[in-house]
């Protein structure tokens, strides 16, 4: 089952409205009493909102990502191997039919000065 770009909006923001609530929900119940907070209790409020949002980025990420970009790279992969089978079914290059010696050189016909 697929989800609309919609419905992955809509789920993406009611999960980013929960992960708040839950990291915010003592700050803010304090708050609302009147009462003052443990500093180790806001240190802990402070490292879930601050730890979740990497996960909601890497969330985001895989469900916003585009999947056209995924089928461009697959269909140049796909190009690349052809290219490469193509290059290793051709032809090979001719034998040599000279062999030189080492110190020796050689002129190709037609190019002599």
């Amino acid at each position: 089952m697929s989800l609309s770009n919609r419905e992955q909006l809509v789920a993406f923001i009611a999960l980013i409205v929960a992960i708040l609530t839950l990291g915010l929900a003592p700050v803010v119940t304090a708050g609302i009493m009147g009462k003052t907070l443990p500093d180790s209790l806001i240190a802990v409020s402070d490292k879930t909102v601050t730890g979740l949002v990497g996960v909601l980025g890497t969330i985001a990420a895989m469900i916003f990502r585009t999947n056209r970009a995924d089928e461009t790279a697959t269909e140049n992969t796909g190009k690349a191997f052809e290219a490469i089978a193509a290059a290793a079914a051709s032809t090979p290059a001719p034998e040599p039919d000279v062999t030189l010696k080492p110190g020796e050189t050689a002129q190709a016909e037609g190019t002599h000065e």
